[in-house]
């Protein structure tokens, strides 16, 4: 059970303080023995909130990568469990607490679901479908076969002595699947939670989702580019193809077995979208567009892939 922890959290650009954060570090406070916050910014941010607690610290350190900022927090922070929670998640406060303080003693990293704060449009919709698939299904796969790197980069606690002198000091876009990768090579433990720890805002146009995935196409790029040597290469390469590939490969199963024999397609497309949806019905209709639109948005990210490996090779030749 753990009494003392640490909580960082990453404030970039124009981004505001998220209180959701600092009233859960407050109801925190009555049920842990220790506990402190820190803040990470590019400009002070916490006087100008009237914030004035003793026991949450504000870091200023200006256009970092939050990576850079999770290798700072390991110097900084006070207590040896470390909870790091994106700006903009907002915390189920009696899950998170459980959370907290029934993590595994010998857990270096534990970590849970995340979902999303609103579904308003079509493509908040297909995102949601997309975090189920994530979360419910290829990450616990590849967790229990022994191959899973990934851990959700929005909400997760790990052991601050078992990275302090392992997390690898370069730079990344992809500071989650980094994490995991150490954990992977190090031979840590890891433990889950199948709780949903909390929600976040997901892409609200299928432009800035596009933005998103090519962002990430460029990080996965940078990834294998940067664990080239790595044990864990080959769970670098069964990630990618996983989380890109998984829902490409079910529609082309469908299409070979409709053709053989339309009522079991039939009736493995709708087991498909109750999986999909979480057995949520109201959900289905865009469970069912999930797979005809998504196959299209990982053709994207890995045409921008190949262009950035294309690309960094020429560069590495020059």
């Amino acid at each position: 059970m753990t009494r003392s922890i640490s909580i960082v959290t990453f404030i970039s650009g124009t981004e505001t303080l998220n209180h959701n954060i600092i009233d859960f570090f407050r109801y925190l406070k009555k049920y842990a023995k220790r506990c402190e916050l820190l803040v990470y910014t590019d400009n002070e941010i916490i006087g100008r909130n009237g914030i004035t607690d003793n026991d949450i610290r504000e870091i200023v350190e200006p256009a970092m990568t939050k990576y850079k900022r999770i290798l700072s927090s390991l110097s900084n922070c006070k207590y040896e469990h470390i909870l790091f929670i994106d700006n903009d998640v907002r915390t189920d406060f009696a899950k998170m607490k459980k959370f907290i303080l029934n993590c595994p003693e010998n857990a270096d990293i534990f970590f849970g679901k995340i979902a999303v704060s609103k579904t308003d449009s079509f493509t908040e919709h297909l995102v949601k479908i997309d975090k189920i698939l994530s979360h419910n299904i290829i990450r616990p796969t590849l967790w229990n076969l022994n191959v899973g790197i990934s851990i959700p980069g929005q909400i997760f606690i790990i052991k601050k002595n078992s990275f302090i002198n392992t997390l690898k000091k370069y730079d990344t876009l992809f500071d989650d699947l980094t994490i995991g990768i150490c954990a992977k090579e190090n031979n840590m433990t890891v433990r889950r939670t199948k709780a949903v720890l909390g929600s976040e805002c997901p892409s609200g146009s299928m432009k800035k989702l596009i933005k998103q995935r090519i962002r990430w196409a460029k990080g996965y790029s940078q990834t294998l580019r940067f664990n080239k040597d790595s044990s864990c290469y080959s769970c670098i390469l069964i990630h990618g193809l996983a989380y890109h590939s998984t829902i490409v490969v079910v529609d082309i199963i469908e299409t070979l077995l409709f053709r053989f024999s339309p009522f079991i397609s039939s009736l493995l497309f709708i087991l498909i979208l109750l999986l999909l949806s979480d057995n949520d019905v109201r959900e289905l209709p865009y469970a069912a567009a999930y797979m005809f639109v998504f196959p299209l948005i990982h053709t994207i990210w890995f045409s921008k892939l190949i262009k950035e490996i294309i690309t960094v090779g020429k560069e590495e030749m020059i």
